[in-house]
């Protein structure tokens, strides 16, 4: 889990589960702001790890810091809270509105290269079928570069031949 996944479990289970919704939402701006509050209540670093760490080592101190910190402003953090999760619905919206195979073609990428490969060493062998491994690899390898690679990729393209797009 990440550093903000686990404080956000940690400032819910002290007892203040509107600051743990934002910390745990999907607006990190929105966050930063419930985390700097707790730090600056419990006396410790604005790093999440740091937050964290208080909380485990008092937390009864931490309880009483937490609600301080959720009772000096409700509304502001209800508010807050109801940003991320309007951050969150629109992600969602527009990720809905991509289309499916905005997102889908990646699963059915692995699922065919699973079936592949499973063809290839399983049924294919008891068959004697000829698969052309090479052909395989080939398939495999090119469908990995653009599931794992392909945002590093155009990086590195956008890096390197961009300015020179850019100048003609």
């Amino acid at each position: 889990m990440s550093d903000l996944t686990n404080l956000a479990a940690e400032v819910v289970k002290a007892g203040a589960p509107i600051l743990g919704g934002i910390i745990g939402g999907p607006a990190g701006t929105i966050a930063a702001t419930a985390i700097s509050a707790i730090a600056g209540a419990l006396g410790s670093d604005d790093a999440p790890a740091a937050v964290a760490a208080a909380i485990k080592a008092d937390p009864a101190k931490a309880a009483a810091a937490l609600q301080q910190v959720e009772q000096a402003a409700p509304a502001a953090w209800i508010a807050l809270q109801q940003a991320s999760l309007d951050a969150y619905a629109r992600t969602t919206q527009e990720e809905f509105a991509k289309g499916w195979f905005y997102s889908a073609w990646r699963p059915a990428g692995m699922w065919l290269v699973l079936g592949c490969w499973g063809f290839a060493l399983l049924p294919a062998s008891w068959l004697r079928i000829a698969v052309p491994m090479s052909d395989l690899v080939s398939f495999t390898s090119l469908y990995l570069t653009l599931y794992m690679g392909g945002h590093t990729a155009k990086e590195w393209f956008t890096a390197h031949y961009g300015a020179a797009r850019k100048a003609h």
